[in-house]
């Protein structure tokens, strides 16, 4: 089961890169834990243009390095570019961008899910009493079909 479990993640692995390569440039929706996970595993190789966020908060500001714009800043993206929602609220947020006449790919990152090879890795940990760190938690992209 390890060996499949591993070949498993090896698999996903080359997914993510296969999803990121596609695009000519991305943009992130969301600033939080998830846009973080992102910025941290993929963000020096995939450098996202800027995140969006639906807190007027938080808009102007700067989040991991990324400037935070509003959703309306989507709507001028260039053609090759594509969304990466960083939320748990993916589809609420493709049908808030659908809405929009924003007609750019969109992909859904799962950043704060871990894979059951590392979720398996967490578990053997705990029972063993050892500190897990979050930096340890694996992070991942998964397309969806919209």
């Amino acid at each position: 089961q390890l060996a499949r479990s591993v070949a498993e993640y090896f698999k996903w692995q080359i997914e993510i890169e296969q999803i990121l390569k596609r695009y000519s440039a991305i943009v992130l929706f969301g600033a939080g834990n998830m846009c973080r996970n992102f910025i941290k595993c993929y963000g020096e190789k995939y450098a996202p243009l800027f995140t969006c966020d639906n807190n007027q908060v938080l808009w102007g500001t700067s989040f991991c390095g990324l400037e935070v714009k509003p959703p309306e800043a989507l709507r001028s993206l260039p053609e090759g570019c594509a969304i990466l929602i960083c939320n748990i609220y993916y589809r609420e947020i493709e049908k808030q961008l659908r809405q929009m006449g924003v007609g750019n790919p969109i992909e859904f990152s799962m950043t704060n899910i871990c894979h059951p090879f590392i979720l398996t890795g967490w578990i053997r940990d705990r029972k063993k009493k050892r500190n897990w760190s979050k930096k340890k938690c694996c992070r991942s992209v998964y397309r969806q079909k919209i």
